[in-house]
């Protein structure tokens, strides 16, 4: 039997996704929706390499294309908070504002795999201040 992705196990992702506090909805901003979406996605794909879905040396999000649909670490559908949930529902920005934002919680991820899974990926983000 194949491995069940995290991805699409929803009970264990709406379990996993709960250790990380979202931002308060009555005053999320772009930057606090990325770091939270960072910090779920470490954890689910986490569990994905725990559960042997996704290599224990994974060394990049374009990578994990081979085993799932990696985009779909970025996003929650179902969130409570549907801006929280994904960036996509930022209505009032353009395509490449959705884009910007996405990438940067990409490339988070994509440095904290280089090195190797250690720390918190979202200390990896380059926010402008």
């Amino acid at each position: 039997m194949e491995n069940l992705s995290v991805l699409d196990d929803k009970d264990v992702l709406r379990q996993i996704s709960s250790k990380v506090a979202p931002p308060d909805p009555l005053v999320i901003t772009p930057e606090n929706v990325v770091i939270y979406r960072t910090k779920v996605a470490q954890l689910w794909i986490e569990e994905d390499i725990r559960r042997g879905v996704l290599p224990a040396d994974l060394g990049s999000l374009s990578d994990a294309h081979d085993y799932v649909d990696s985009n779909m670490y970025l996003l929650e559908e179902g969130h409570p908070c549907p801006r929280v949930g994904s960036l996509l529902e930022w209505r009032e920005w353009d395509f490449w504002a959705v884009c910007h934002h996405s990438n940067l919680v990409i490339d988070a991820l994509n440095d904290w795999l280089r090195n190797g899974h250690s720390g918190d990926a979202s200390e990896n983000l380059k926010l402008q201040s």
